[in-house]
């Protein structure tokens, strides 16, 4: 019985939480949205290879409080594997969506849960030819925070998983993996309003 209690009070909390969080987002689109670009940048790991991703974001920014759009993504790394006893090289390409939502601001932290789902283009090739190629679906939630040391500076950390589904026998090297974040942030966009902006004014 005092099982069934525990289960009951945190399905009840998850609930609460995930009405709260629809709340939240839902009121935020009640604002004017903002155009935004930024650069992505993400480290993973292919079996067990460390690789990166870079990419590029765009889309609407309501409120600083969440923020929609849609992003491209490349396999950065040079990646090489075996394929009948050849070395061929590894690419991927991925146009994915992506919503992003901001749980906590303060001063100086900034916490938030980004999530994108994309589709994505994985071949094996070699310098003559293309050997296989596939589509796949790629999800992908994780949780950043970032923390703004000097107004306009900050370094972000974060981390999350890389979920690829395909239906491809023929890739053999593992692609689902956990990612995780190190970057480090210009807010160009305050920069551009307080000095930019603001002297065009004056």
């Amino acid at each position: 019985m005092r099982i069934i209690i525990i289960i009951l009070i945190i399905l009840g909390f998850n609930l609460s939480f995930k009405a709260q969080l629809l709340d939240s987002i839902r009121s935020s689109f009640r604002y004017n949205p903002k155009l935004f670009i930024k650069l992505d940048a993400r480290n993973s790991f292919i079996s067990s290879s460390h690789i990166r991703f870079q990419g590029l974001k765009a889309g609407l920014n309501f409120n600083n409080t969440t923020k929609i759009g849609l992003g491209y993504s490349w396999l950065s790394s040079d990646y090489r594997t075996l394929h009948n006893n050849d070395t061929i090289d590894l690419q991927i390409k991925c146009v994915s969506a992506f919503i992003e939502y901001n749980f906590f601001r303060s001063k100086h932290i900034y916490a938030d849960i980004p999530v994108q789902i994309g589709l994505a283009n994985v071949s094996y090739f070699n310098k003559e030819d293309v050997l296989i190629n596939t589509l796949a679906v790629l999800y992908e939630p994780s949780m950043t925070i970032e923390y703004r040391f000097i107004r306009f500076f900050g370094i972000c950390f974060g981390a999350g998983y890389r979920l690829v589904l395909y239906n491809n026998k023929n890739i053999k090297d593992r692609l689902s993996s956990p990612i995780y974040i190190i970057r480090f942030k210009v807010c160009f966009g305050d920069i551009y309003k307080q000095h930019i902006k603001k002297d065009s004014r004056s």
